[in-house]
This record gives C-alpha cells, sequence and structure tokens, in this order.
C-alpha cells in the first residue's frame, strides 16, 4: 500500500508549468507540522516536495496563495535524475491526486476556519 496523507501550508505560491508533450505540472512544498517538539520546546515542521498534474495542478494553482491550508492524499514517489553539474540526485515527493482547499492564511488570523472544495485528480472537467 502506497497511500500519503497529510495536512500543511504552502511555503509559496505554486507556479504552472506545462511538459514538452502539453501536460500541465505544478511542484509546491507543504511545511507540516508534528506533535513533538524540539530540544528548544518549538513543534518540528516537516517541508514535504509534492506535485500534482492536470486538472488538480491547475486547481491549486488559481486557488492557492502562499501560506494557505491544504489538505493532501497521494503517493510517495521517488526518481532519479542528473543535476547541471552532472551530479545524479533522487527526488522524493508526494504525487497529489485529491487536495482539499482548508484555510487562507488571512482567514487563520481571524479565526475562521472553512472548508472550501476536494479536486479528484481526474480527466473530467471540476464542477466549477
Amino acid at each position: 500500500m502506497n497511500t500519503v496523507a497529510m495536512t500543511g501550508r504552502l511555503t509559496k505560491a505554486a507556479e504552472l508549468r506545462t511538459t514538452t508533450n502539453g501536460k500541465t505540472v505544478t511542484s509546491f512544498t507543504l511545511a507540516v507540522p508534528d506533535s513533538r517538539k524540539d530540544d528548544n520546546g518549538e513543534h518540528i515542521t516537516f517541508f514535504i516536495d509534492c506535485s500534482a498534474w492536470s486538472k488538480t495542478a491547475e486547481a491549486i494553482v488559481r486557488n492557492t496563495h502562499k501560506g494557505d491550508m491544504v489538505g493532501v492524499e497521494g503517493k510517495l514517489t521517488s526518481r532519479a535524475y542528473t543535476d547541471r553539474d552532472g551530479n545524479k540526485r533522487k527526488a522524493v515527493e508526494v504525487q497529489v491526486q485529491n487536495i482539499t482547499f482548508l484555510q487562507p492564511k488571512q482567514k487563520a488570523n481571524e479565526g475562521v476556519s472553512e472548508e472550501v472544495s476536494e479536486i479528484a485528480d481526474s480527466e473530467e472537467d471540476l464542477p466549477f
């Protein structure tokens, strides 16, 4: 079984890119808090790389900003690549299959929590 579910805040605005074969994709990082604390009493935060494709990617870029809280479901993937300097690298990330838009940062400061929408990664048209 390969399933990942987490809630966190976007560390920066997601940007849409198009591959050479015309598919849209976005990559972003989620700051995911852990219940454990470090030696200084601060909550531990994990920074998790994520990617999304097609309509899910487009919805993320259209509906989120830096600092927004989202819930993601997906699968853990890894890929090997060669960087610009010719070094072999490995990237591990969550490939997002579903996203729930939870709370924009400005509303978090007002104490308002509102679930906006859930988008499934499919080729069907979005309902909005």
